[in-house]
């Protein structure tokens, strides 16, 4: 489970709870849940978007797994929707869509990812949480370099 910019960058993941754990499961017990609910992260404060002065909190996008919270957006139930509630979950579910874009990203990237591993599952995880320090590293280093050219 991850978190990711819009620079397809990701900036929180945990790497290898039990696969049978779900994403709320694994959302309600790791340190992330605790630094929100304390407010000990570095937090955005709201600002207005371009065009706009009215300032607008931050929010996480997630799927229907989690639960509803004032940091947090999710689709509309997919019964009785108006034309704005449709128009909401597109939009919603594009932005959901970096970190699936940030994961292909990777795996075509670091190949290995592609396949089974045939690994211990420490080893697994270091070598997950490393394609993520590289995949970060070259978007930091080269953020406008086409990924088939800095593959290459």
């Amino acid at each position: 489970m991850a978190l990711v910019d819009a620079d397809y960058k990701f900036i929180w993941l945990v790497v290898g709870p039990d696969g049978v754990a779900s994403d709320a499961q694994i959302y309600n017990e790791c340190e992330l849940t605790e630094v929100l609910k304390n407010k000990t992260i570095d937090f955005p404060y709201p600002e207005p978007l371009p065009g706009d002065d009215r300032n607008i909190p931050y929010f996480f996008f997630a799927d229907n797994a989690f639960q509803l919270k004032t940091d947090m957006m999710k689709l509309f139930p997919f019964r009785n929707m108006t034309v704005e509630d449709r128009i909401f979950n597109y939009r919603l579910s594009r932005t959901r869509s970096l970190v699936e874009n940030a994961f292909g990203i990777m795996s075509q990237r670091f190949q290995i990812l592609l396949s089974t591993m045939q690994h211990s599952p420490d080893n697994v995880r270091i070598v997950v949480q490393a394609c993520i320090c590289l995949h970060n590293l070259i978007g930091i280093r080269l953020p406008n370099m086409n990924i088939n050219h800095v593959d290459r």
